[in-house]
């Protein structure tokens, strides 16, 4: 990938360190980004919220401009969803 791009000039030994430094940042990144949460996991409701809370703000029709009282009423609306969700898992 990057290596094979490098063989066709000449690199400084200073050049290639800041290569590897750049490659552990991005393997670091990416460990961070996909890494569980694991100090304060999130409930079944939560989850089903959080999707619900997606699914509501991502129609623009729904909410134009976020103030405080449809950030309320996305946040209300979303458990509202999720405890369906959640009554609809068991029966």
């Amino acid at each position: 990938m990057i290596d094979k791009e490098l063989d066709c000039e000449e690199v400084s030994k200073e050049d290639l360190h800041k290569l590897d430094a750049l490659k552990k940042a991005i393997k670091k990144q990416e460990a961070r980004e996909f890494m569980p949460i694991t100090d304060n996991p999130i409930s079944l409701r939560d989850q089903f919220a959080k999707s619900a809370m997606q699914g509501i703000l991502s129609n623009e029709a729904m909410i134009a401009v976020v103030i405080e009282e449809s950030a309320v009423w996305v946040s209300r609306e979303a458990y509202i969803m999720a405890d369906a969700m959640l009554a609809a898992r068991g029966k």
